[in-house]
């Protein structure tokens, strides 16, 4: 085999071996998500309630001496 030869078989290699590298390394398949979007519903969402009233603040027990 002279020098040429060789040489295109090393490239031959190199291109099959690169392509069985990516084939096999998984990176080309897609990756399930870790937290899938959930579906829409057809339902009108539910309704929010109103937030409740503050109380007022207690009077104080000993009303301050004059």
């Amino acid at each position: 085999m002279n020098r040429t030869t060789t040489l295109i078989a090393a490239a031959v290699l190199l291109v099959v071996a690169l392509y069985a590298a990516v084939h096999f390394s998984g990176r080309t398949t897609p990756q399930p998500t870790e937290s899938p979007t959930p579906p829409a519903s057809d339902s009108a969402p539910a309704p929010v309630a109103p937030a409740p009233a503050t109380p007022t603040p207690p009077a104080p027990a000993n009303p301050p001496a004059p």
